[in-house]
């Protein structure tokens, strides 16, 4: 059952007025901690919007389904505990309810409730039986603090096959990969560069064991220690193999400065845990400067980040993907023979 209402302030409406919007408000509140859209959808208006915190407005009942499926996607639970007050608005045809919400996210080892205090604002006439708006406002951070939800987030569509990796094992390096792929995206070496390893110079008095080429060079032996010179590496496609992080830097930034976005979807992780290897199939979408069309090239590919299990620097990187459509357009723009849509 919803959890019952205080007092409602609800100048210009009867008692009888308010028992009824609040039965309504009941029913509104069941279907939606159902977290089953086939229940929830008779209340929303076909051109209804949902602004949801900072989420750009959504406008249509598609776009909201799609909104909410992927939303409960990531929870076991989503509960009104308490309703804190409401306040009736009939002249601008809105309803304030301050409510006290609990989360439970989908695989989370310790299955914590998280309480969130959050306020909704329900566009509706009243006496009518649908919204044609809703506003949430909460701070999120108590969610989103949760690895398994940030990974949930990342990786929601993904295939992800890790053997031999512990749950918190797992949890930790899809959050570093999310950090990765995100610092990528941002075509920022500034925030990507903090990732790969750079000249670092290590020993531990024994042969490393199980090296993939380039992972790990010996630099030197000296006094019964191995002294392992740790610096990253990049093969992408059939360009020469470039050894060293001011070297890769050097390739990367004219290829980022063309382009006015990236966004790489994970379809798949692969983690081969003994020889410190991360296979990544993944779908990108780039962006052009001054496509004047505004196009989303889309073309598959996959990376080999060689990085082991809780270290936090990549020491090499092999990128497999067809170029050609992305650098189609980019000649395309550069020489000026494009047209605008």
């Amino acid at each position: 059952m919803p959890p019952s209402a205080p007092p409602a302030s609800a100048p210009g409406l009867t008692d009888d007025q308010i028992r009824a919007e609040e039965a309504w408000l009941d029913e509104w509140i069941q279907a939606a901690d159902s977290m089953d859209w086939s229940k929830w959808e008779k209340f929303w208006d076909s051109d209804a919007f949902l602004q949801f915190c900072d989420t750009p407005k959504l406008e249509g009942k598609d776009a909201i389904a799609r909104h909410w499926q992927e939303k409960f996607g990531f929870l076991d639970q989503f509960k009104h505990a308490r309703i804190v007050r409401r306040s009736f608005d009939v002249t601008s045809d809105l309803i304030y309810q301050t409510e006290l919400l609990n989360y439970k996210i989908r695989g989370d080892p310790r299955a914590r409730e998280i309480e969130v205090h959050a306020l909704a604002v329900i566009h509706k006439k009243f006496g009518s039986s649908v919204v044609t708006g809703f506003e949430a406002y909460l701070d999120q951070q108590p969610i989103t603090d949760i690895p398994s939800f940030v990974n949930a987030m990342a990786f929601a569509t993904a295939q992800i096959s890790a053997p031999g990796l512990a749950q918190d094992q797992l949890e930790a390096e899809q959050v570093w990969l999310k950090q990765f792929n995100q610092d990528g995206d941002s075509l920022d070496w500034s925030r990507w560069g903090k990732w790969w390893a750079s000249g670092q110079c290590t020993g531990n008095g024994n042969r490393p064991g199980n090296l993939t080429e380039g992972y790990e060079r010996v630099f030197a032996w000296r006094a019964g220690t191995y002294l392992t010179w740790l610096d990253a590496f990049l093969q992408f496609g059939n360009e020469p193999r470039i050894e060293g992080k001011g070297a890769i830097i050097k390739y990367l930034e004219p290829q980022m400065n063309v382009l006015e976005s990236m966004h790489h979807e994970i379809i798949r992780l692969s983690f081969d845990e003994p020889l410190g290897l991360i296979y990544q199939t993944v779908i990108i979408t780039y962006k052009v400067k001054g496509d004047l069309q505004g196009r989303a090239v889309q073309i598959p590919g996959l990376g080999v980040l060689h990085k082991r299990v809780g270290e936090n620097l990549l020491m090499g990187f092999e990128v497999y993907i067809d170029k050609a459509p992305l650098q189609a357009v980019v000649k395309e723009v550069s020489e000026g023979n494009q047209k605008k849509e």
